[in-house]
This record gives C-alpha cells, structure tokens and sequence, in this order.
C-alpha cells in the first residue's frame, strides 16, 4: 500500500511539474505572439511613413509643378502674356522640359504681340500721314472744281461740263 501511495504521490508530483512546464511554454508563446505583433505593428508604422515621404516627393516633383504650369496657362488665356512658369531645380525630366518649352513659347508669342503692336501703330501713324498729306491737295482740287462748275473760271462746254460733275 505504501509503495502505492509513493508512486501515487510522484506521479502527482510529475504531473504538477508537467503542468507548470506547459503553462510557462504556454506564455512564452504568448509573449514571442505579443513581440511579433508589436513588431509588425512597429513595421507598419515605419511603411507609413515612408510612404507619406514618397507620397510628399511624389507632390513636390509631379502635381506642384503641373499646377503651377496649370495656373501660367490660365493667366495666360487671359491675356496676361508676361505669365511665365519658375522652372524646377531639375530640368532633366519630362516636367522640367514642358516648363522650358512654356516658358520659351511665352517669350517668343510675347515677342510677336509686341511686333503686332508696333507694326498696328506703324500702320495706324502711315495712314493719318497719307490721309492729311491726300487731304490739302484734294481740298484745293475740290475748290478749283467748284470755281469751274460755277463758272467763275470761264465756261465750259456740255461735255467739259459732264466730266467735271463726274469728278
């Protein structure tokens, strides 16, 4: 009965050890969940911030500039033709590119409305000369026809008279 009762009792002793054994395993497991969930966590914090950097980059090398040339290109349908685009620091991309050729196509119609306008006012100034220049004689001309279709120059025959009606 003895020799029961001490098998009986390392056996709970065993059994004791056993379940203390598992229980530690069993939260050391939880703890190596709980790490590698914090790490996943700390990863994902560290993915959205590069991300958010990407993000921003994308931003400042993409849409700024796209916008910006947008809103030249506003101004200058509205007339405002010294509208011009600040040119990124790198013109080595296609962007950058776009902005030199907007800006060189800006000057070049900005230098042909100038051109226009010089040649309008060139143009404007001719004619006020030739128009006085044309009007003196003609109002003399117009006199002297009048002296002659009055008569007070002497007078005319019927077909003089018709030529001068005429002019």
């Amino acid at each position: 009965n003895r020799l029961f009762q001490e098998i009986f009792l390392r056996i709970e002793n065993l059994e004791g050890r056993l379940k203390r054994i598992f229980r530690e395993r069993e939260l050391e497991g939880a703890r190596a969940v709980q790490q590698t969930f914090a790490l996943v966590a700390v990863l994902n914090l560290l993915l959205l911030i590069l991300f958010g950097f990407v993000l921003l980059q994308l931003y400042r090398s993409i849409i700024q500039p796209i916008a910006m040339l947008n809103s030249a290109t506003s101004q200058y349908k509205q007339g405002e033709f010294g509208s011009r685009v600040p040119i990124s620091l790198s013109t080595r991309n296609e962007i950058g590119s776009l902005e030199v050729s907007f800006n060189h196509m800006a000057e070049q119609i900005e230098t042909m409305f100038h051109g226009l306008r010089e040649a309008n006012e060139r143009k404007t100034e001719f004619l006020s000369i030739v128009s006085h220049e044309l009007r003196t004689p003609l109002t003399s001309i117009h006199g002297y026809i009048r002296l002659l279709l009055e008569g007070d120059a002497g007078g005319l025959q019927p077909t003089q008279m018709e030529f001068m009606q005429i002019v």
